[in-house]
């Protein structure tokens, strides 16, 4: 009688323990599932697209940590992402991660596109938050600021020089468009390769028609 009522009491037991172990194995699946599906920083959710600002210490210049060119000219890329939606914090005057200036507006035509991704042509945005201000760019075809002429190259010997001033003997009436030699035989002035012009295009004067001496003349 003894011995069945211990055995009784053991078997009790080991059911306990059993049922305690696998209640505890099912709380451990519980907080293992549960942790997988939450979402941690910096990871993907389907559906949204999230921007990370980072926030720039306050020790440091705003216009000096940005180390791209304060000038430059329009690319094959600027036109596409001047009609993308601009980034969350487009015109807050703060130049973010995702942003390529920021003018604190989202008016487009002023340097800065409205939707902060896009330096203008013929602007550059130095400071964040201040306004932007034109610029020369020499060969972005825009006849800017102290410019003579602007050709739409910096190739130099075609009227326009390398760094955009006029050359002799030519003329550039239109930024973007080639330059045009300024030399006219029979204006009275001696230019480009003319060796003489006496205000005429008559042979037999001693000036040619095509203003080169003619022989027997002084």
């Amino acid at each position: 009688m003894g011995i069945s009522l211990l055995q009784s009491r053991s078997r009790n037991a080991s059911a306990r323990s059993s049922r305690g172990l696998s209640g505890g194995v099912l709380a451990w699946l519980v907080l293992i599932i549960a942790g997988l599906s939450t979402c941690t920083p910096g990871r993907a959710v389907e559906g949204e697209n999230t921007v990370i600002r980072t926030e720039m210490p306050d020790d440091v210049p705003r216009d000096e940590t940005d180390d791209r060119a304060p000038v430059r000219r329009a690319t094959k890329e600027d036109l596409v992402l001047v009609e993308a939606p601009p980034p969350p914090f487009c015109g807050d005057g703060s130049l973010n991660d995702d942003e390529q200036c920021d003018d604190a507006n989202t008016d487009a035509g002023d340097g800065c596109s409205a939707n902060c991704l896009v330096v203008e042509q013929g602007y550059a945005c130095a400071m964040p938050g201040s306004a932007c201000a034109l610029a020369a760019i020499c060969g972005d075809g825009l006849q800017i600021l102290d410019e003579g002429c602007d050709d739409g190259n910096v190739d130099g010997g075609d009227g326009c020089a390398t760094n955009c001033q006029l050359e002799a003997d030519f003329a550039c009436p239109v930024p973007g468009e080639p330059c045009v030699s300024s030399v006219a035989c029979g204006d009275r002035r001696i230019s480009g390769a003319e060796l003489c012009d006496d205000g005429n295009i008559t042979d037999g004067d001693g000036c040619s028609a095509l203003c080169a001496l003619e022989a027997g003349w002084t």
